[in-house]
């Protein structure tokens, strides 16, 4: 881990140097649908703790330990100076993947028939389905992508809410009283879960906003604090 950010630290300080030649005159560049946020940990803004995470990957490339495709902004297989690149470019302001988001009504996918929660984060929308838990995958224009689909827990029906936050997902659960945690990618952290209030027994919506979880109750007209 040292020698890796003392490498990262030789390279930010190259980048210092000769990244304002790279951009055009107007500090822009051109961006794609399916441009992946340097925005990591979900907090709207692009910034410190957003770059330690993306330091954590850095030097990896697909099939080596430590690779995530939510870091390897440019999707080459391997996150390096084109992702710093990147990253730098939006560093200090809001992410600028994510602005090609659909201005009209998009159709979900098949099974996606009794859809309740709805969260958005790495440039992907993402829809929990109550009727068999699984959350549905959409891009930034609305395509499903079944591929990247994640199923909860063996006992995670009746997932109602979800919502991103510190580089994971955070799904309620109504059956089991419980919040489901996730990794970027739709891998269970089991270690991360935690437990709902036993009068929070219809949760809904689930947001998250200064260190803090709030869940909306259906039963009794109530939002729900957790610190977890």
């Amino acid at each position: 881990m040292y020698k890796q950010i003392n490498t990262f630290a030789i390279i930010v300080t190259i980048a210092l140097l000769i990244f304002p030649l790279s951009l055009s005159s107007d500090n822009s560049h051109s961006l794609s649908l399916d441009e992946k946020s340097a925005d990591f940990d979900g907090d709207g803004t692009v910034g410190f703790s957003d770059f330690l995470l993306f330091v954590n990957h850095f030097g990896t490339s697909r099939g080596q330990a430590g690779y995530d495709t939510q870091y390897d902004l440019d999707s080459n297989g391997s996150i390096g100076f084109s992702d710093f690149l990147l990253f730098a470019n939006d560093f200090g302001g809001p992410p600028s993947g994510g602005g090609g988001t659909p201005s009209t009504p998009f159709d979900l996918g098949t099974g996606n028939d009794y859809p309740l929660g709805i969260t958005y984060a790495n440039n992907r929308f993402y829809v929990v389905d109550r009727s068999d838990g699984r959350v549905y995958v959409y891009n930034s224009s609305g395509q499903h992508i079944p591929s990247a689909d994640f199923n909860p827990s063996i006992d995670g029906y009746n997932t109602s809410g979800i919502t991103y936050a510190n580089n994971r997902f955070y799904a309620t659960n109504g059956l089991n009283h419980k919040v489901y945690v996730y990794s970027s990618s739709g891998q269970r952290i089991p270690s991360a879960d935690f437990n709902l209030s036993f009068v929070n027994s219809t949760p809904e919506g689930i947001t998250y906003a200064n260190n803090r979880f709030y869940v909306v109750d259906e039963l009794d007209d109530k939002v729900y604090v957790y610190n977890p």
